[in-house]
């Protein structure tokens, strides 16, 4: 469990190293794909190579996984407090998340 929790903020790491170089990169694409000049891929593709701005895939946003802060667990987040169930459970019972009342019906 802790070699994934290590692995996931070195990929977030990576993005955060990346992110402004990846949108510098799609920008030139999309200015390149759109300018009446250049209207091939290769154009862009080749432009890219001569700015280099070539980017480590492990700085990829599609490999972050979504973890809770306090257990680690990267199955049934919520998003809102970036909590699992189960500890988010549990911080209901102590009444810690202002809100939230127990379902009685």
């Amino acid at each position: 469990m802790k070699a994934n929790i290590i692995r996931t903020k070195g990929y977030r790491a990576d993005y955060a190293r990346q992110e402004l170089t990846r949108r510098t990169k799609k920008f030139i694409v999309t200015s390149i794909l759109n300018s009446p000049l250049n209207t091939t891929r290769g154009a862009a593709v080749c432009a890219l190579s001569c700015f280099g701005l070539n980017v480590n895939k492990k700085g990829s946003k599609t490999l972050l996984r979504n973890r809770c802060v306090i257990s680690g667990r990267s199955n049934s987040i919520n998003k809102q407090y970036n909590l699992s169930r189960i500890v988010m459970r549990e911080y209901l019972q102590l009444g810690l998340i202002p809100g939230y009342k127990k379902a009685v019906w």
